[in-house]
Order: C-alpha cells, then structure tokens, then sequence
C-alpha cells in the first residue's frame, strides 16, 4: 500500500474499532478538518483524525492550523500497521496532550532562518515512543471513556434516590389456604430504570462473590465500607447489592432503608470528580 492507501486502510480500522464498541460513526464538517466523528453520547462527541504509520522510526504529524491543541473533543488516532509483522496498534491521543510537554508528542515552528515549512504537530514513533504511548492504546484508553460515561449515567440517579422516600410496595406474606406466601415486593419505575442501567454498563463485577468473602467474613459493615472504598472494591459491592434481590426476595428493600445505593452513588461521583 502507498501512503495514501495505508492512511485510508487506517481511517476504515478506526471507525470499525469505535463501532465495535458501541459509537455511532458520523462524517464530519468540514471534512477536511477530520476524518470523522464517534459520538458516544450527547455529551459525547469525539473529533478525530487518523494518521497511520507502518514501521518505527516513522514521523507522523498534522498542520497547526488544522490540530487545535485547545479543543477538549479532538483526538488523533495513530495506527500503526507494520508490513513485515502482524503486530497492529491502534493508539488514540488526545489533542490537549500536546500542549502539556509530554514525550514523544512535540511541535515544531520552522521559525528559523531559511525555514519554510508550515508549523506542525507530531509524534516522531521509535522504539521509546512506542513504550511511552502505551496508556494511550485505544482499548484501554476507550474503555476509560466508556467506564467515565457509565459512572456519570449511574451517578445522574442521586437526585431520585434525594428526592424520593417510597422506592417499592410489598404484599405482606402469611398463611393463604394452609399455604405459606412469603412477601412479594414491587420495586417502582425509577429503581427499576436505575438497576437497568446498572447492568448496562462496564461496573458489574463478575467475581464479587469471591472477591466480597473475606469481608462478610470478617462481619464488617459494607456501608462504613463504601465511604472510602477505591474504584475497584466499590464496582464490588455495587455488584453484590445489585445481584442480591436474585438470591433473596426483599434485598433491596433493605438496602434502600439504609441507602445503601444511595452512598454508593455518592462514592462514585467522588472517585469520578
């Protein structure tokens, strides 16, 4: 592949990449500004701009006048497609992180003497560049974004749990027939829109059982637990909370008197903010 081939291979990569993960892929105005835009939200709507490089040493870069390092939704995706191997990294940086002095991302003015070429930014991509852009591989980097979007959605239902006092009604159990009926509990729509969009999103811890053990075993109080608990111990007893009411008819309930979700939500929007 040619240059220009090799860039519009790359450009197809990208959208298909942020397609695979839930975008919706739109063309953008002016064209010639970006290649396209990934809008993950209302909220959300990513500018980019694809350059692709097919072997180290390679220097990639984009006019000034074209990258504004001040816009907070413009992003460049590298790609890089080597031809001799099948190893393939797709990296996405934002344009801010040009304006931050960070390796291997740098301007370059031509204001000297004899210079004619017009300003730029680049990335120069050695073997040291290469390590240094790691936390920028699109996987990870993108799966920040989506957890980000997640938490600020989930984060949005504090205001009904604030504003509201009744979540659910119960019908009392008893003996019915010479039958034992256990109570059966109706939780409302608000709560319900709440757990869905629970399970929508990247929270859900699939050990949480395993990884709750040792604290029910030790008889310690989950809620004292969720005022400082990090990121990854909150998505736990997020999920044990959440998946309760499948075990045991009623488990919501209690944990909506003693707002359980309630805290977890204010823990969550402190860890996001």
């Amino acid at each position: 592949m040619n240059k220009h081939e090799l860039n519009k291979y790359a450009i197809s990569l990208a959208e298909k990449s942020f397609q695979d993960r839930g975008f919706k892929i739109e063309d953008a105005l002016p064209a010639a500004q970006v290649d396209f835009l990934a809008v993950l939200s209302s909220s959300k709507r990513m500018k980019i701009k694809v350059r692709a490089i097919s072997q180290l040493g390679s220097y990639v870069f984009i006019p000034k006048r074209k990258f504004n390092i001040e816009d907070p939704d413009l992003y460049m995706v590298v790609q890089y497609i080597p031809h001799e191997n099948n190893e393939r990294i797709m990296y996405i940086i934002p344009a801010t992180e040009w304006g931050k002095d960070i390796y291997p991302f740098k301007g370059k003015d031509y204001d000297k003497p004899g210079q004619v070429s017009e300003p730029e930014w680049g990335i120069s991509f050695s073997g040291k560049a290469k390590d240094a852009m790691e936390p920028y591989r699109f996987t990870k980097y993108v799966m920040k974004l989506l957890a980000d979007e997640d938490c600020r959605r989930l984060v949005s239902h504090i205001n009904y749990f604030e504003n509201n006092t009744k979540f659910y009604d119960v019908d009392e159990g008893g003996m019915h027939n010479n039958v034992i009926q256990l109570p059966c509990y109706h939780y409302n729509e608000g709560f319900i829109n709440f757990i869905d969009d629970f399970y929508k999103s990247s929270l859900s811890e699939p050990n949480y059982l395993e990884l709750i053990q040792p604290y029910l075993d030790k008889k310690l109080n989950l809620n004292d637990l969720i005022k400082s608990a990090d990121y990854n111990l909150l998505r736990v007893i997020f999920t044990f909370n959440v998946r309760g009411e499948h075990f045991c008819d009623g488990f919501w309930a209690g944990a909506l008197e003693n707002k359980t979700f309630l805290n977890i939500l204010y823990r969550l929007k402190e860890l996001i903010e």
